[in-house]
């Protein structure tokens, strides 16, 4: 009985990051479409882009899924030019959490300034406060200057 509650529990974790993948997908795709269009502005980006950046890092970071991460950096690309700070900081997040994920798609198909540039300053927001840098801040901060080679 106990293994049935386990596979249970299991099936619904999944289910429910495989909901919450769809939808961050298809609100990534909508607004690397409409970035700039009128409605796709401060309501869009506060109630919906933003909330499933969120919901984004945590799935990367938790499933290690590099094909979100991918649409990801296609949306910051996208919106270059931007106003809003959550994208380079989520970047930030998920460069902590899954450094060598990032820095293969920065080295390589997505060597792009403006991605470098965004992961910078949301790193640095990240780790701002002293208290709220990692063990290995020390490392990560050589291992995003190689990066930024």
């Amino acid at each position: 009985m106990k293994k049935v509650f386990v596979l249970i529990f299991i099936s619904l974790s999944l289910f429910s990051f495989g909901q919450e993948r769809f939808e961050v997908i298809s609100i990534l795709k909508e607004y690397s479409k409409n970035v700039g269009k009128l409605g796709y502005q401060h309501k869009y980006v506060d109630e919906k882009l933003n909330p499933a950046l969120f919901t984004l890092e945590k799935i990367v970071c938790e499933q290690k899924d590099r094909e979100l991460l991918e649409y990801f950096l296609d949306m910051i690309i996208a919106s270059t030019g931007s106003a809003n700070e959550t994208p380079s900081d989520v970047l930030g997040g998920i460069f902590i959490c899954q450094t060598t994920m990032v820095e293969f798609e920065l080295k390589g198909k997505y060597k792009d300034r403006d991605l470098i540039e965004a992961l910078n300053f949301g790193f640095a927001n990240r780790t701002f406060d002293v208290k709220d840098r990692t063990s290995d801040y020390g490392e990560l901060r050589l291992r995003l200057k190689e990066i930024v080679k």
